[in-house]
């Protein structure tokens, strides 16, 4: 029996462990494939014969291909950078490189086009450009935050003597009101800075507290800048009742509520059991996020509401805090949480109050969820979990 020999060509084009198919210049149909095409494709090589070529290739890009095209229009569109996709069969698709060469095959001009699977690759090439971009910004933020402390000392010494220069004043003004009332009762109007008595007499306690009210948010924002600065590691370990943070929160911006809105609502779940953590951070988020709500109303008549409730099947406490104000624009609701990004630029925002939150709420183990419509209002969701001591609680009550 005589060996059956094969010529070179043959043997380099069945035995190599790319695709390669053999394409007709005129209108780039095949006329023969290797067994790595057929696999590539997910079609048998006998059947790829006569196939167009566009019919087994996806460009990345918009430029329109021929309906018939030669290979030199082909060619000419893949030589532009676009990426190249093999689609199978089944409709999933592979990142190929395609590399061809002119042939003159059995008197007929043709294209050896090779195809090699780079999916890999390319998917090696974009986790290197994710970590590359993840240590840039971390490199960013590691300098945001040492400018952020030495801003937050240069700005906190001032404005500690304009608040407390602003709470003496503010407590004295009613023994001086009382003084300068008698003088007015015994010898009428008299002027005080260019104005009427009887006006600034109602008009200089609104002063000193604006002072007192802005000094407080200077105060607040330094102390966001604080909390962005410092690298705290201290795991949470007290057991904090939500509700009770929620009534300190509102306590606290009391004086806001009232001038802000006659609609504040606040419905809290008294079954709820408590959360692993930190006291004082999830006070600052609930004040960060009501700010943000009261904030973003534009008219009394507008409604604030904030709620908890105890959800058994994830065993976590959630917080609601919605708003009927302006809302976030859909293209901006993905980076709220990012550091120094604002929607209130304008109005003294510093963008670190979603951000500081947002942390404080991933430190607990928890998750913060935004939901808002421009010109509906917005609502963000707080989920964290109960503690484990309430869990075991739960699961002797049901044994």
């Amino acid at each position: 029996m005589s060996e059956v020999t094969t010529d070179p060509f043959t043997q380099i084009f069945m035995g190599n462990k790319d695709a390669i198919v053999l394409l007709r210049r005129d209108n780039c149909t095949v006329i023969d494939a290797n067994p790595a095409a057929a696999l590539l494709f997910g079609i048998a090589a006998g059947q790829l014969a006569g196939t167009n070529l566009l019919s087994l290739i996806e460009m990345g890009g918009p430029r329109k291909i021929p309906d018939k095209p030669c290979w030199d229009e082909v060619n000419k569109i893949l030589c532009s950078g676009m990426r190249v996709y093999a689609k199978k069969s089944v409709g999933s698709q592979t990142i190929v490189s395609l590399h061809a060469i002119d042939l003159d095959y059995h008197g007929e001009k043709a294209v050896y086009c090779k195809l090699r699977n780079i999916s890999e690759t390319y998917r090696i090439e974009e986790e290197t450009r994710s970590i590359y971009t993840q240590l840039m910004y971390t490199n960013k933020m590691t300098a945001l935050g040492t400018l952020a402390s030495g801003i937050a000392h240069e700005i906190n010494n001032p404005n500690n003597y304009i608040l407390f220069n602003a709470r003496i004043l503010l407590d004295t003004w009613p023994d001086m009101a009382r003084i300068l009332q008698e003088y007015y009762s015994e010898n009428g109007d008299f002027s005080v800075g260019g104005l009427p008595f009887s006006e600034m007499s109602m008009t200089i306690p609104d002063l000193l507290s604006a002072i007192l009210d802005g000094g407080e948010r200077i105060s607040a924002i330094v102390s966001n800048l604080k909390d962005f600065a410092r690298q705290d590691s201290a795991a949470p370990s007290d057991d904090v009742d939500i509700n009770d943070a929620v009534n300190r929160a509102v306590s606290i911006l009391s004086h806001k509520i009232r001038k802000t809105t006659s609609h504040f609502n606040s419905s809290l779940d008294e079954s709820i059991p408590p959360v692993r953590g930190s006291r004082h951070k999830i006070e600052q988020v609930i004040v960060n996020l009501l700010m943000n709500a009261l904030e973003a109303i534009s008219a009394r008549e507008q409604t604030v509401s904030i709620s908890t409730a105890f959800e058994p099947a994830s065993d976590s406490i959630v917080i609601r805090v919605s708003d009927c104000g302006a809302g976030i624009p859909a293209e901006m609701i993905d980076r709220v949480t990012e550091p120094f990004f604002t929607t209130k630029l304008n109005q003294g925002g510093s963008g670190l109050g979603l951000y500081i939150s947002y942390s404080i709420v991933r430190e607990h183990g928890g998750e913060m969820k935004f939901e808002s419509e421009a010109g509906r209002g917005t609502i963000v969701t707080v989920t964290l979990p109960a503690t484990d001591r309430h869990s075991i609680a739960a699961e002797s009550a049901h044994a």
